[in-house]
C-alpha cells in the first residue's frame, strides 16, 4: 500500500511540474488570434476579444499533447495543441492546435511559443 501511495503521489507531482509554456496561436481561415497559458485563453478575432477561464488537464507524460477544458457558457470548448509542423499563410509553426466547440464544430490553427 505504501507503494501505491508513493507512486501516486510522485506521479501527481511530476504531472504538476511539467506545466506547458505560454502558446501564441493562429486558426487558419479566421482571424482568430489565441493565447494560451495554464489558466486561461486569450481569444481575439478582429477589435473583440475576451479570456475565458482554462483547465489544463493532467496528463502522465511531459510535453505535446495537451489537452485544455474552457468554459463559456452555455458552449464548453477543448483545446488540443500537438506537436508537428504546421503552417498557415502567415507562416511555419512548430505545433499545431484544435478549438472544439460543441455543437458548433472545430477550429483549426497554428501554435509557437510565446516569447
Amino acid at each position: 500500500m505504501r507503494t501505491v501511495l508513493t507512486s501516486a503521489f510522485l506521479t501527481m507531482v511530476a504531472t504538476q511540474a511539467s506545466t506547458a509554456p505560454p502558446l501564441a496561436c493562429e486558426m487558419r481561415n479566421s482571424s482568430m488570434v489565441l493565447t494560451v497559458n495554464e489558466r486561461a485563453v486569450h481569444m481575439r478575432t478582429g477589435e473583440k476579444s475576451r479570456t475565458l477561464p482554462a483547465q489544463a488537464l493532467p496528463q502522465d507524460h511531459g510535453g505535446w499533447p495537451r489537452v485544455w477544458l474552457l468554459q463559456e457558457p452555455p458552449s464548453a470548448h477543448m483545446l488540443l495543441v500537438s506537436e508537428g509542423t504546421c503552417k498557415t499563410d502567415y507562416g511555419t509553426f512548430p505545433l499545431s492546435v484544435s478549438l472544439n466547440t460543441l455543437g458548433l464544430g472545430q477550429r483549426s490553427g497554428c501554435c509557437t511559443i510565446a516569447e
